[in-house]
């Protein structure tokens, strides 16, 4: 888990990776302060892999809470949760 998030015109950035071993991505969604999932695109437009790089750009300055949920192409499913500052 590679997370790296920074401030950018108003609104914060948040950069990372995920990685399934053993089967490809089929959905990631992510939350903003326990409102409603969202679905979210990799970097490169196109959700095919076991490895996708992502950046979601947050409208907001404020002290936030993330959570991003990975599912794989079997029904896996991780959330990972990161507090923006």
């Amino acid at each position: 888990e590679d997370v790296k998030s920074g401030n950018n015109s108003g609104q914060k950035l948040l950069t990372f990776r995920i990685i399934d071993e053993w089967n490809s991505l089929k959905t990631v969604e992510f939350s903003i302060d326990a409102q409603e999932w969202e679905t979210l695109d990799p970097a490169d437009g196109i959700l095919d892999s076991k490895i996708e790089d992502f950046v979601l750009e947050i409208p907001t300055t404020k002290n936030c809470d993330i959570a991003v949920k990975a599912t794989d192409s079997i029904g896996n499913v991780r959330v990972v949760h990161k507090k923006l500052n």
